[in-house]
């Protein structure tokens, strides 16, 4: 017979959640765990004196309504109290009415695929202690020494074509892992041609989660430092377009004072790989230090930006434009190695550019302000000729017109001066300075021969009044430019 209903504060109830079973419970506790949906009232209970698991809603201690299909639960084991308290293991299974029942012990499944996934954890462990990535953990358990002693041999395993296989499962435990086993086992194909140590950089950049904010990480690849292509990893969804800035720094550039390349990369499979950076004529970059910034480009598919905008935003620098957010920002060294030789020829370039910069500094403010003095004198002549000159006194007009004339000779001894000042070079410090002196000298030569078709009635005071504006603003401009860029 069975025993009579039991007290409801007596723990004496197992309740079957999920392929194993809890307890054991008081009556309101598992009633309690039903309102948390922790329980449903077709989950099977028992207490020591039932011969069955049952339905919960079949027992009147619980008083539920009858309603809702009940499915028994699968085999396993089922840990119970005997009548002096001490526990007994015994096993349940389905009985030919699909009832569960006490009986003998069944085998429990393990699905073939976890098994793999185990097994390859496990390897992928045992990878990274005996190639000494996991030196770090060994170390702080104080055992570091005693496994390199045990001298394990590698496992010749095809490590790219196992993470592929394993990604889908890999990625569910890859949070609970120490970061040198996340490092080993994140699914991402690193290209063979970048280092260990940014390999691992890589891995971990892909692996954490964008809920964590936009994480890009960049590498260069062994020996690409003349002729510079940039690999990158990261957690932003695939179609993820970059906007890349090199630039040289100023100062640690040998043979150069200053370089700015521009280019882009696309994510696909957490991976993007930039373009060749390199000169126009196909030659390397000067040797020196040059940062890189990745940055948001304005192209990017719907989802990106969606996933991108959720994102914590980082600050701007200013290299790159307002409003747009660094995903990194990186210094590297490119055109060759730094060594004794770099150090020493890049003290006697910037010795030279030094010599350079005054001399271009101190020609420039001359020539500003000799093209100023030049438009000015002759502005000044040519006016106060102009209010005297009438048209209609052939004599007084023919004086005057001669007056004019006597101060070419001055005028253009300038103008050669000047001329020889802004005659282009390859190696300028500041080209673009000198172009606007340029235009500016140019303007200068046309209104002079306006001024001078004034006297032989070929032009009014209007066109000579337009002209000498469009003379002044340019004046302007490159005193503003001098002031500005020559320090």
């Amino acid at each position: 017979m069975e025993e009579k209903s039991a007290g409801k504060t007596d723990k004496i109830w197992f309740l079957y959640v999920v392929d194993e079973h809890e307890g054991p419970f008081t009556i309101p506790e598992i009633k309690q765990r039903l309102k948390k949906g922790d329980a449903k009232a077709t989950s099977y209970v028992w207490r020591a004196g039932l011969k069955n698991w049952t339905v919960m809603r079949d027992l009147p201690e619980f008083g539920i309504a009858n309603g809702g299909k009940a499915k028994g639960p699968p085999p396993g084991p089922i840990t119970v109290f005997g009548t002096k308290g001490t526990p007994v293991t015994k096993t349940i299974k389905p009985s030919k009415e699909g009832r569960p029942e006490l009986g003998a012990r069944a085998p429990k499944r393990f699905p073939l695929f976890k098994t793999f996934f185990w097994l390859l954890l496990l390897a992928g462990l045992y990878q990274a202690v005996v190639t000494g990535t996991l030196d770090p953990v060994l170390e702080k358990a104080n055992v570091k020494e005693k496994i390199h002693a045990l001298g394990l041999p590698k496992i010749p395993v095809p490590v790219e074509p196992v993470r592929k296989f394993a990604r889908p499962y890999v990625v569910k435990v890859l949070p609970m892992l120490p970061k040198q086993a996340r490092a080993l086992l994140t699914p991402v194909e690193i290209p063979d041609d970048i280092s260990p140590k940014d390999a691992d950089a890589l891995r971990e950049a892909a692996w954490t989660p964008i809920e964590q904010g936009a994480r890009i990480t960049v590498a260069l690849p062994v020996g690409a430092e003349f002729d510079p292509v940039f690999v990158f990893a990261g957690n932003t969804p695939d179609g993820t377009n970059l906007d890349l800035l090199l630039k040289g720094k100023s100062g640690a550039l040998l043979n150069a004072r200053d370089y700015e390349a521009r280019t882009s990369a696309t994510f696909k499979n957490h991976l993007a790989r930039s373009a060749k950076l390199q000169l126009a004529e196909g030659k390397p970059l000067p040797r020196g230090e040059y940062t890189l910034i990745a940055y948001e480009s304005d192209n990017q598919p719907p989802e990106v930006s969606l996933a991108l905008a959720a994102t914590p935003r980082k600050a701007t620098p200013s290299l790159i434009p307002q409003g747009k957010s660094a995903f990194s920002v990186d210094v590297f060294f490119l055109g060759g190695k730094r060594d004794a030789s770099y150090e020493e020829k890049l003290k006697a370039w910037n010795e030279k550019l030094r010599a350079q910069l005054e001399a271009e500094s101190a020609e420039l403010r001359d020539l500003s302000a000799t093209l100023e003095n030049m438009a000015n004198e002759g502005a000044s002549k040519f006016f106060k000729l102009s209010k005297s000159f009438t048209g209609k006194n052939p004599k007084a007009d023919k004086k005057i017109t001669a007056e004019w004339k006597k101060y070419a000779p001055k005028y253009e001894a300038l103008s050669n001066q000047i001329r020889q000042k802004i005659l282009v070079k390859a190696d300028r410090l500041f080209p673009a300075v000198y172009d606007e002196a340029s235009k500016a000298f140019e303007l200068s030569q046309t209104l002079h021969k306006t001024e001078s078709d004034f006297f032989e009635k070929k032009v009014t005071m209007d066109q000579i009044r337009a002209q000498a504006a469009a003379t002044l603003e340019a004046l302007n401009l490159l005193k503003n430019m001098v002031e500005e860029k020559v320090k």
